[in-house]
């Protein structure tokens, strides 16, 4: 094999590899100090993890220590004014466009009515007047290459402009 097989390693020694790459993980293994180094390391701190919360228990009574804890002080553990925030924000938005809605929607329309009319304006103007459209696609192009030269100045090793 080629290179270090830190991914594997894991997989390996939690045992979820099927046979074949087992096998090729062990002759990889065999042939690489590195490897191995990291694999024992690993099988130690999986033995001290297993020693340590092999003893490690929770008390009979933990159980009903909690419950009588929820019993006696219900509102830890359950919000009361969860809903009450939204339930504010919908109130406030429905009072304001039950007051200002036919403005309002007015306002929208008469405004979007006006952007349409201003973008028909521009886009028949520019298909009439072809030396408007060339010019504008003339200019972009010279901005698009002064960009890469700018670009291309900038990311030169300063070794470079030196010399």
């Amino acid at each position: 094999m080629i290179g270090h097989l830190n991914d594997q390693l894991s997989a390996y020694l939690d045992d979820e590899l099927n046979e074949e790459e087992k096998k090729a993980i062990e002759a990889h293994l065999e042939s690489c100090e590195s490897c191995q180094a990291l694999l024992d390391v690993w099988l130690a701190m999986q033995e001290q993890v297993k020693d340590i919360f092999q003893f490690a228990q929770a008390p009979a009574h933990i159980e009903a220590n909690v419950m009588a804890t929820i019993e006696r002080n219900p509102q830890l553990f359950v919000r009361k004014r969860w809903f009450a925030i939204p339930l504010i924000v919908i109130l406030l938005i429905s009072v304001f466009g039950i007051t200002t809605g036919t403005m309002f929607v007015k306002f929208i329309h008469s405004f979007t009515r006006l952007f349409v009319a201003i973008l028909y304006m521009a886009t028949h103007f520019l298909s009439n007047v072809p030396f408007v459209a060339l010019s504008v696609s003339v200019l972009s192009l010279i901005v698009l290459t002064a960009s890469i030269y700018s670009l291309r100045k900038a990311f030169q090793p300063a070794s470079m402009e030196r010399g």
